[in-house]
Formats: C-alpha cells, structure tokens, sequence
C-alpha cells in the first residue's frame, strides 16, 4: 500500500536527520585524514622536526640549529604531538558514528519499504571498510605488520629514522623508502577514497529514494 503524504513527510524528515550526521561525520573523517597527509608531506619535505644535522656516523650531531630555526622545530614538534593523536581519534570515532548512522538509513529504507536500499548497504559496507583502516591496529595488537592508515609524532619518527639520514638512518634500501611511503602517504590517501566511495553510494541511494517524495526535495542531496 502507498504511503501517505504525511508518512512520507515523516521518513523524509528522519533520512534528513540521518544524512545532516553522516555529512558531518565524513567531513571530519575527511578532514582528519587530510591533516595528517598535510602534516607527512611537511615533515617528510621541508623536515621541520629534524632537531640536528647528523654526520655521515648518524650517530653524533655535527652542528646545531641556529636558534631561530631550534624554536621553529620545536614549535612543531610540540604541534603534531598533539594534532596528529587528536585527528587519529577524531577520525576513528567518526567513522564508527558514520558506520552506525549509514546502518540506520539501511533500517529506515527496510522497514519504510523505500527505495534505494541497494546504495545504502553498498555504502555501509565501505564504511566497514574504512573503520578497520582507520582502526590503529599498531596499538591494538603491538605487531609490526598490522597498522592503522593514520599515525603519531612518535611512529612517524621511528621510521623517519629508518629511512632519512637527517635522523640517523644509514643507506637505507629501496624497498624501506617504498614502505614508509606506503605506510604514510598511499595508505591514508587510499582511505580518502575509500571514504569518497561511501559518499557516491550513498548519493546513489538517497537519489532513488527522493523519488518517492517529489521533485520539491530533489534539490535536498
């Protein structure tokens, strides 16, 4: 039996509430995982954490920083030690809010009987996706090979040291530099369009839906 113009007034109101927190939960996942791509880029580019010139040794400094640029690197430090643990947080908590808020559009479209169910299920399921890349697994399980896509000053740091002679590395390998490029830049950036996924498919299910409810909400995606 159709649905009412009353009962269909009442749904789209509920899949506006739904989309209003998945929009903001994305866009601070998004955000998130931008920061922390900005703050690589910055510290791999431009070093502004390397406190000391190493000799070719990697083991003692050979001069210091003038002092100007000593306060400069400090200043950063200080900066990413706490941005880059807060946007890990802001991003993992966003996405299990994400994941929920796209399950409950997967429930309004069930029980109201409404169409699009198939974009919202496919969006949901990237979501699930992108909530175990976000999940820091390095810290959950203390093993090398598993790993979240976002990271702290300090990991970033541990490999910095393994791969760039301003922090002690020694002639490192090809395939160590591939890694710490994999890890810090192509794992991140992969869940950016992980994340961008959820958002087409979930365009793709809101689009049917607002079938049902007249060309007067179209404009409403």
């Amino acid at each position: 039996m159709a649905m009412s113009k009353v009962q269909l007034a009442e749904w789209a109101k509920a899949l506006d509430s739904v989309k209003a927190a998945k929009n903001l939960f994305w866009a601070l996942i998004g955000l998130s995982i931008l920061i922390q791509i900005s703050a690589f880029v910055a510290v791999n580019t431009f070093d502004i954490i390397t406190p000391v010139a190493y000799s070719n040794a990697g083991t003692q400094p050979t001069t210091a920083e003038p002092a100007d640029q000593t306060e400069s690197i400090t200043w950063w430090t200080h900066t990413l030690q706490w941005v880059l643990p807060a946007t890990k947080f802001v991003a993992l908590v966003a996405s299990v809010l994400l994941s929920l808020m796209l399950l409950l559009s997967v429930k309004l479209s069930l029980v109201g009987k409404l169409s699009g169910i198939d974009g919202y299920m496919s969006s949901f399921m990237w979501s699930l996706i992108l909530l175990m890349m976000l999940i820091p697994w390095q810290q959950a399980l203390n093993f090398e090979l598993a790993s979240g896509a976002l990271f702290n000053l300090g990991q970033l740091k541990t490999v910095l040291a393994e791969v760039k002679p301003a922090f002690g590395a020694h002639d490192p390998t090809r395939f160590t530099r591939l890694l710490f490029h994999v890890r810090f830049a192509i794992y991140p950036i992969t869940a950016l369009f992980v994340l961008l996924a959820v958002q087409i498919k979930y365009a793709r299910g809101l689009r049917a839906t607002l079938e049902l409810f007249g060309p007067a909400d179209e404009d409403d995606e």
